[in-house]
C-alpha cells in the first residue's frame, strides 16, 4: 500500500476492520479493502498545491458507511478558501462528497464520530494565534447541533466510549464537554506546551494527551497525570489498543508501544523512515503505520 509524498498524515480503520483510510497534508485520501489488498477509493480533500494543514480522517460507526476528513475548499461566492469537513458515502455509486463548511481563515484540525454514529464532530483553529471551536453536526439532517467556542485553538477531538463526554485538546490543556449540551465540564492542565491530540481509552478510564515529544496518560475524573510516556523524537500519532492495555505511537523513525497500566515500554521498533501515523484494527490484531515515504506497513500484534 502506498501514498504520495507528504509531511503530515492520518490513518483510520473502519469499525468492522475491513477498510483502511489514509489522509495526507497534500490533500490525498485513499481507502483500501483489507480483504483483497486493493485500493477501493481515491479522493481529494484539497487541491494539491493548497493541501490540508491538519489531515484527519474517521469512519462512522457501526458499519463504516461514511468517511469524514478535514478539508480545504474554494467557495466562489466568497472568493476564499474555507476550512471544511468532507463526508463520503462509501456505499454510493457517486464519489461526490457532502461538504460541511466552517468559516474563512479557519483550519479544521480533527474529526470524530459519536460511538453510535449519530453525530459528527470537528475541531477548528483560526490561524496560529487565534481562537478555536468545536462544531457538531447531526448525521441525518447534516444540521449543526452545537458550535462550542474556545479562546484557544482546538487541535483534536474524541468521544468517550459511552458517547456522553467530548474531549478536546488545546495549548497545554484538555477540555471536557458534555456531549449533548456542549457545557464545559472540566479543564485539565496536562502540559507546558501544545497538546496536538487527545484520545479516550476504550473503557473511558484514561485520557491520552499527545504533546510534541511525549504522551501524558490522564485520569479523566480528576485530571491527574498517571504516567508521562517520553518519546525519543516528535510524536506525530497515537492509538489505544481495543482493550486499553497498550498505547501505540509514531515516534520519529520508530513505533513505540507502552503498557498503559504501568507506563513501561513494551516494544520499541525502529523503522527506515519517519512514521507519520499509526492505527490499530478494531480487534487489535493489526497495526498500520504510514511512513514519510508514503508506504503503509501492516504489522501483526500478539
Amino acid at each position: 500500500m502506498e501514498s504520495s509524498g507528504f509531511f503530515a498524515a492520518a490513518l483510520a480503520f473502519s469499525p468492522p476492520g475491513n477498510r483502511l483510510a489514509a489522509a495526507t497534508d497534500s490533500g490525498e485520501l485513499k481507502v483500501w479493502d483489507l480483504f483483497s489488498g486493493e485500493l477501493s477509493h481515491s479522493f481529494r480533500t484539497a487541491e494539491e498545491e493548497l493541501g490540508v494543514a491538519y489531515p484527519a480522517v474517521a469512519f462512522s460507526p457501526p458499519d463504516g458507511r461514511y468517511l469524514a476528513a478535514t478539508s480545504r475548499i474554494w467557495l466562489d461566492e466568497y472568493g476564499e478558501y474555507w476550512g471544511a469537513v468532507r463526508l463520503w458515502d462509501l456505499t454510493s455509486e457517486t464519489e461526490e462528497p457532502r461538504t460541511l463548511t466552517g468559516t474563512n481563515h479557519w483550519s479544521m484540525t480533527g474529526v470524530s464520530f459519536s460511538p453510535d454514529g449519530g453525530v459528527l464532530t470537528a475541531s477548528r483553529q483560526e490561524g496560529m494565534g487565534g481562537g478555536g471551536s468545536v462544531k457538531v453536526w447531526e448525521m441525518i439532517s447534516r444540521e449543526i447541533l452545537l458550535d462550542i467556542p474556545s479562546p484557544d485553538r482546538i487541535t483534536s477531538v474524541d468521544y468517550s466510549s459511552d458517547g456522553r463526554t467530548l474531549a478536546g485538546s488545546s495549548y497545554g490543556i484538555v477540555i471536557l464537554w458534555d456531549a449533548s449540551s456542549g457545557m464545559e465540564m472540566n479543564i485539565f492542565q496536562v502540559s507546558g506546551g501544545p497538546v496536538w491530540g487527545v484520545a479516550f481509552s476504550p473503557d473511558g478510564h484514561l485520557l491520552a494527551a499527545r504533546g510534541d515529544f511525549s504522551v501524558n496518560l490522564v485520569n479523566p475524573e480528576n485530571g491527574d497525570t498517571l504516567f508521562t510516556l517520553d518519546g525519543s523524537s516528535e510524536i506525530s500519532s497515537m492509538a489505544f489498543s481495543p482493550d486499553g492495555l497498550m498505547l501505540v505511537a509514531a515516534d520519529g523513525a520508530a513505533i513505540r508501544i507502552w503498557n498503559t497500566a504501568t507506563g513501561d515500554d513494551l516494544i520499541w521498533l525502529e523503522t527506515p523512515q519517519t512514521v507519520a501515523a499509526v492505527a490499530l484494527s478494531p480487534d487489535g490484531r493489526v497495526l498500520a503505520s504510514l511512513s514519510a515515504d508514503g508506504v503503509i506497513d501492516l504489522w501483526g500484534v500478539r
